[in-house]
C-alpha cells in the first residue's frame, strides 16, 4: 500500500502524452457508498496518512499475533503475578481491565477522522456545490474510520483474550466495549476535526502530524486510559500492590 504512492510519483512522466480519454459506461452508485470509496482512495493514496493513521491497527495485529504465538510464555507471566493480587480481586476480572487499558491506549492514537477533515482543503468546494448534505459527508468520513480500525480492534482483543483468558463473560463484555470504543474514539476524532481544522496548510504532513484535532484526539485516549487505571486502583485494598501488577504485566 506504501509502495503504491512512492511508486506513482516516483515513474510520473509530466512531459509525456496525455492518457486519452476512453469513454465507458457511467454505472450509478449510492451516495454514501461512493463517499466512502473517496476516503478510502484518499487514504490508501497517501504514505503519510496511512502511516499516522493506520501505525495503530498494525500494531495491534502484529500484538495479537505475537500474544498468540507467546501464549505459554505468557500464562507462565500470569501465574508468577497472581500472588501480588489485592485480597479479593480476581485474576480474570484484573486480566480483563489490563486489556481495556491496553486498547483504549492505543486505540487513542487513531487519527483518521481528524486528518480526513483537514485534508478536505482543496476539495471542500466541490464537497459544497454537490447536491448531498453536510452529514452524508461526516458518514462518510466516520465509516471509513471504523472500517480501518475496527477489525484491527477486534483482532487486537482476540489476541489479547486468547493469550490471557479472561473468562467467556468478560470477553463478551470486551467485545461490546471495542465496538463501542472504537465508534467512540472516531466520532472524537470527528469532532475535533470540525472544531479545529487544519485548512491552511502546504504539506499534507502538517494536516496530519501538527494538526490540534490530532493531539486533543490523542489526549482523549491517554484520559480515558487514566480513569480505567484510577478505577482499578481506587477499588483496590493496596494502591501498591496494582503499581506492581501493572508493571510486571506489562513487562511479561
Amino acid at each position: 500500500i506504501l509502495a503504491k504512492s512512492f511508486y506513482r510519483l516516483a515513474t510520473a512522466n509530466k512531459g509525456g502524452t496525455k492518457i486519452e480519454y476512453k469513454e465507458k459506461k457511467a454505472r450509478q452508485e449510492n451516495v454514501e457508498l461512493a463517499l466512502v470509496r473517496k476516503e478510502i482512495g484518499k487514504f490508501t493514496s497517501s504514505a503519510n496518512y496511512i502511516l499516522n493513521g493506520a501505525m495503530t491497527g498494525i500494531i495491534l495485529v502484529i500484538g495479537a499475533i505475537i500474544l498468540a504465538i507467546k501464549k505459554d510464555a505468557v500464562q507462565a507471566g500470569v501465574l508468577q503475578i497472581v500472588s501480588e493480587l489485592p485480597e479479593g480481586m480476581y485474576m480474570k476480572d484484573v486480566c480483563a481491565i489490563v486489556i481495556c487499558m491496553a486498547l483504549t491506549m492505543l486505540m487513542g492514537t487513531t487519527n483518521i477522522t481528524p486528518c480526513s477533515v483537514s485534508l478536505e482543503r482543496d476539495n471542500l468546494w466541490i464537497l459544497k456545490s454537490s447536491p448531498i448534505s453536510a452529514w452524508q459527508v461526516l458518514k462518510g468520513k466516520l465509516a471509513t474510520g471504523l472500517l480501518i480500525s475496527g477489525p484491527c480492534a477486534l483482532i487486537g482483543m482476540a489476541g489479547a483474550c486468547y493469550a490471557l483468558e479472561p473468562g467467556i463473560k468478560n470477553v463478551f463484555l470486551l467485545f461490546v466495549f471495542v465496538i463501542l470504543y472504537t465508534l467512540f474514539i472516531n466520532q472524537v476524532g470527528l469532532m475535533f476535526g470540525l472544531m479545529f481544522p487544519k485548512l491552511n496548510w502546504t504539506n499534507e504532513t502538517a494536516a496530519i502530524k501538527q494538526s490540534v484535532s490530532v493531539l486533543l484526539t490523542m489526549g482523549s485516549g491517554v484520559l480515558i486510559t487514566v480513569v480505567l487505571f484510577l478505577i482499578f486502583a481506587v477499588n483496590s485494598a493496596k494502591l501498591a500492590k496494582c503499581i506492581v501488577f501493572i508493571s510486571k504485566a506489562v513487562r511479561y
